[in-house]
C-alpha cells in the first residue's frame, strides 16, 4: 500500500504568527511612547520620520513654435550663392534676371523655388 502525504494548509500555518508579530509590535509601540519621557519629566525629542521622496514627474517637452514660411524664387549663381529672391508669383522676372545673367557670363545661374519664414510685423 501507498502512503499518501498529507497536504499542509498553509493559510492555517501562517495566521498565528501573524497575530504573534501584531501583538510584538504593538508592545514596541508602547515601550517607546513610555522611554519618550525621561525621569525628569521632560520629553525627549522623537526621532523624525522619514519622508518618502516623491516621484518625479515626467519632464513636458516643449513644443517648437510654428513658423510660417511662404514660397519663393532664388536665383543661384553658379557657385550655388543666393543672388537674389522674388516672390513666387513672379517666377517670369526671375527667369529674365536668370537669362540675363547666363547672356553676360558663359552661364551657370539657376532658378530654384524655396521657403522662407514670413516676417510678422
Amino acid at each position: 500500500m501507498s502512503k499518501r502525504r498529507r497536504t499542509i494548509n498553509r493559510i492555517e500555518n501562517r495566521a498565528p504568527s501573524e497575530d504573534d508579530g501584531l501583538e510584538e509590535r504593538e508592545e514596541e509601540v508602547e515601550g517607546e511612547e513610555d522611554s519618550s519621557e525621561s525621569e525628569d519629566g521632560e520629553e525627549r525629542a522623537k526621532p523624525k520620520k522619514v519622508v518618502k521622496k516623491k516621484a518625479a514627474a515626467p519632464k513636458k517637452s516643449r513644443t517648437p513654435k510654428v513658423v510660417r514660411m511662404r514660397a519663393v524664387w532664388i536665383v543661384f549663381s553658379s557657385d550655388s550663392k543666393p543672388i537674389q529672391t522674388f516672390p513666387y508669383n513672379q517666377k517670369a522676372d526671375a527667369e529674365a534676371l536668370v537669362e540675363e545673367k547666363n547672356k553676360d557670363k558663359k552661364g551657370g545661374c539657376y532658378l530654384q523655388r524655396g521657403k522662407e519664414p514670413i516676417e510678422e510685423a
